[in-house]
């Protein structure tokens, strides 16, 4: 009972005033060292609104440089070439009805996992098309601007939560950790790149819905917490990935506001109830998505990888994502295969990245109960990379810049705490502090900016963008073949022989390097023969159309370019190459009977061998036997040889088919003459011309003439 007693007499002790009251509250915030950053969600902050301003200031000029550029990369399947965007207002209930990919295809397509539904950001450039028309300024200048009220909403709510001591606003944890963030040159992809959009919308909105989510979890109100769900579903709308934030949201309230369990979980609820909201409106609408990548290599980087090389490569990239947010160099759009290598466990890089997440989770676990700052910005950091890291479900790709949007946050969040908190338990020297703090902040944000600046401009168009990062990705076919396309259309575009050749060989150059890389490449295929076609070369031209159809089942552009070089090289009088084209043609095509026609035509008109004429013609009325123009031809070919009986029945089964045919009836008149049977030649000569006749005064409808 006395031992009771005394434990109780302590504690009273421990609570009194004076200096044992205050080595006491020392001691009681050591155990959660949040407590002295960290403000009452009931208190209104004071903060001014210079610092709203700076950020909305900085985020602007960071990517003011963008507002001129073109459309880019990706852009084509949400805009340029998107049949719903193009309709402008008239085509957002099929954007809001289908999977992002059927307005670019016609129809759907699974080539990820779990497809694609992120309407928002597509109705929001719908509606600039209906407004603007072709105008990717309005474009650049809108995700500037959505851009740059995301950090300034970052900064509200930070503020909202962190302290802001005296008036070194610029030294507080809310403007340091947004500044920092706003200026991180991982985010030029998002913004540069108009399709980006959909990751400034989704952080938008979840922001917003985290902003609410506070004041739900201060007032009490349903208003509040009816505003935060619909914000997450805009947020969902804008793209899927926002459910990260059903992890970070919650991880903001258990950290940052000192609230009971209970309180935070109820304070979440909206955002839960939301995402069941969500998903069965998905499931509803889409139907049930797929769950593997299609595609080929381009759409699955790990195809024919072993199961322990694919995650051994997997933490690799995890390591990547580690080093580009404390050095963002070299900066590059394409991680496709190979510019990341499939690589093994007994590679060093896989390991060690495999050690420092281990220990990013041991400190994130361990922190937890007593609400570390670390453990906070770990988890943010590990919870916004997770849906991209290839271990959840297979993303596409190995890697991309984007996917740290989000992550991002718990990264700057370490970083400012570092130069705010662990830099004066080092240095007593206030004078000194300040001036060490200000500037490590200033050489990182200056370089961040400087960073974010440049790379921009490697956005500015197609071209820029792949001949930029061709030297970065060098080992990666898809960007190679990009950068090869892009000197095909520097070709097209001039008509000096001597530029037109040097842009060539360096297509050519980019194509066979992209095709080393992934010797079944059928796009760099095709386009390697592309740029042999503008140089004239349409003999290899055509091998390589040939070898790109036979990867690519019904490869529509290659065959199409073999039948214009069929095309192409009968009118010049190549017929050889155009019989080439054809015949390689024949193994791909569904309408072979044309094909067979038109080489029989180049066999008996251009080069006078009627045996292969009609070889052809009769290869192609097997396929077709009622072709009626393959018919003609070949009673004309028997004609020629003299075969006027065969001649005559093929010439009278075309008659059956079209009895008004006048072009065969001539053709009949003719052979009736050198048979010398001037009765049927007769006949037949007024039936043409009473025929022709008729046609001439207006022939009734399915009366038809060759």
């Amino acid at each position: 009972m006395a031992y009771k007693i005394n434990k109780k007499s302590t504690k009273r002790f421990e609570r009194g005033s004076g200096q044992n009251a205050d080595q006491a509250a020392v001691k009681r915030k050591s155990k959660n060292p949040l407590r002295e950053y960290l403000i009452p969600l009931s208190e209104q902050a004071t903060q001014n609104n210079l610092p709203r301003y700076l950020i909305f200031l900085l985020g602007c000029l960071l990517y003011i440089n963008t507002i001129p550029f073109d459309y880019t990369l990706d852009d084509k399947i949400v805009i340029t070439h998107n049949e719903f965007t193009k309709q402008g207002f008239s085509g957002i209930p099929d954007i809001m009805a289908y999977d992002l990919f059927v307005g670019f295809y016609g129809k759907k397509k699974d080539l990820v996992a779990g497809g694609r539904y992120r309407p928002l950001s597509v109705v929001s450039y719908a509606i600039e098309w209906q407004l603007f028309g072709r105008y990717p300024q309005i474009s650049h200048f809108i995700n500037m601007l959505l851009n740059a009220f995301s950090g300034v909403l970052l900064y509200i709510i930070l503020i909202r939560l962190f302290k802001v001591h005296g008036d070194k606003w610029y030294l507080s944890l809310p403007f340091v950790i947004t500044v920092l963030f706003v200026a991180h040159p991982l985010h030029t992809e998002v913004v540069a790149n108009i399709k980006g959009r959909d990751e400034i919308l989704t952080l938008l909105f979840a922001l917003g819905t985290l902003y609410y989510t506070l004041n739900y979890l201060e007032d009490k109100q349903t208003k509040s917490g009816v505003i935060a769900g619909v914000l997450f579903f805009l947020a969902y709308l804008s793209k899927e990935s926002a459910l990260i934030f059903l992890a970070i949201i919650p991880f903001f309230v258990y950290y940052l506001t000192n609230k009971k369990f209970e309180q935070v979980v109820i304070s979440v609820l909206p955002i839960f109830i939301t995402t069941v909201v969500y998903v069965t409106f998905r499931f509803w609408l889409l139907g049930k998505p797929s769950t593997g990548s299609h595609g080929g290599l381009m759409n699955d980087p790990f195809t024919g990888a072993l199961v322990t090389d694919k995650f051994a490569t997997i933490f690799y990239t995890l390591g990547l994502y580690l080093k580009l947010i404390f050095i963002p160099h070299p900066l590059t759009h394409d991680y496709y295969p190979f510019h990341i290598p499939i690589i093994k466990w007994a590679d060093p890089r896989a390991f060690v990245s495999l050690l420092a997440y281990a220990g990013l989770i041991i400190v994130a676990v361990i922190g937890i109960i007593k609400k570390n700052i670390y453990s906070f910005a770990i988890l943010i950091f590990l919870a916004g990379l997770s849906l991209a890291s290839n271990i959840v479900f297979p993303i596409g790709t190995f890697m991309n810049e984007r996917f740290m949007h989000v992550s991002l946050l718990g990264a700057c969040i370490v970083i400012a705490f570092v130069v705010l908190w662990e830099l004066p338990k080092k240095i007593k020297n206030p004078e000194i502090l300040n001036m060490l703090q200000i500037g490590v902040l200033a050489l990182i944000i200056v370089g961040y900016s400087a960073k974010t600046i440049d790379r921009n401009y490697a956005w500015e168009s197609d071209y820029s963008l792949f001949i930029t990062d061709v030297e970065t990705s060098s080992g990666s076919a898809k960007v190679n073949m990009s950068a090869g396309a892009s000197y095909i259309d520097v070709a097209r575009e001039t008509d000096i022989e001597e530029e037109k050749k040097t842009a060539i060989d360096k297509a050519i150059f980019y194509l066979d390097k992209s095709i080393k890389i992934y010797p079944t490449y059928s796009n760099s295929w095709l386009l390697l023969g592309n740029a042999l076609y503008e140089i004239k070369n349409y003999s290899e031209a055509v091998k390589r159309y040939d070898y790109a159809a036979s990867i690519h089942h019904n490869y529509v552009d290659a065959m199409q370019n073999l039948m214009h070089i069929g095309v192409l090289c009968t009118d010049n009088g190549q017929y050889e190459v155009a019989l080439d084209s054809y015949k390689a043609l024949l193994k791909y095509t569904d309408n072979e009977a044309d094909v067979y026609n038109r080489i029989g035509r180049i066999y008996g008109q251009k080069m006078n061998n009627i045996d292969m004429a009609l070889a052809f013609f009769q290869q192609g009325i097997n396929k077709d036997p009622n072709n009626t123009s393959l018919l003609d031809n070949m009673g004309v070919a028997y004609g020629i040889k003299g075969m006027n009986e065969e001649a005559i029945q093929v010439f009278e089964r075309i008659l059956q088919l079209k009895p008004n045919n006048v072009k065969v009836l001539n053709n009949l008149t003719a052979v009736y003459f050198h048979l010398g049977d001037t009765e049927k030649h007769n006949y037949y000569k007024n039936l043409a011309a009473q025929f022709a006749a008729q046609q001439a005064a207006g022939a009734p409808q399915g009366q038809q003439v060759e």
